[in-house]
């Protein structure tokens, strides 16, 4: 049997809550830093606002993993397969929208070979595992390659 310092309780609503918030922070938190680090053009209002509503969804069920509600009411299973599949597609948006804004950069640098969003998919969905070693690279890539690029030219036929 083990035993836990001070008799401290591992089944506590709060240390779960922690332990959920920590694992979520891990796994969702670099496609958040993609989506909301990247310049203006590749992150879209409509990309950040689907971030930002998968992140309140996230918290949610933070919440209700730490809480754990007594079973009771039981849903029918149409109404579970409604209910759950856009909430689950919400709740895995920001990995996509993450290779998206990375792929979407890439093709305005030129960088951009056919297949590459598997890639960049792979390497941001599995960041804290392995995809370190594969999206940290692409990234770093991207964002030196954005900042040397030199802005249009705005004005008339002659830009100074």
């Amino acid at each position: 049997m083990i035993a836990f310092p001070l008799h401290a309780s591992v089944g506590h609503p709060v240390l779960l809550a922690l332990g959920v918030a920590l694992n979520a922070a891990i796994t969702w938190g670099y496609s958040f830093l993609v989506i909301f680090g990247f310049p203006e053009p590749y992150r879209t209002p409509w990309r950040r606002r689907i971030a930002l509503a998968s992140g309140a969804l996230l918290c949610v069920v933070i919440l209700a993993v730490a809480m754990t509600p007594p079973p009771g009411l039981p849903m029918p299973e149409w109404l579970r397969v409604v209910l759950g599949l856009p909430l689950i597609a919400l709740l895995f948006a920001p990995f996509f929208i993450a290779t998206a804004v990375v792929d979407d950069a890439r093709r305005a640098i030129g960088q951009y070979l056919i297949g590459d969003c598997i890639g960049t998919w792979v390497g941001i969905f599995g960041y804290p595992l392995f995809g370190v070693f594969i999206i940290q690279q692409r990234v770093a890539g991207v964002l030196s390659a954005l900042d040397t690029k030199i802005p249009p030219a705005r004005g008339g036929v002659i830009a100074v």
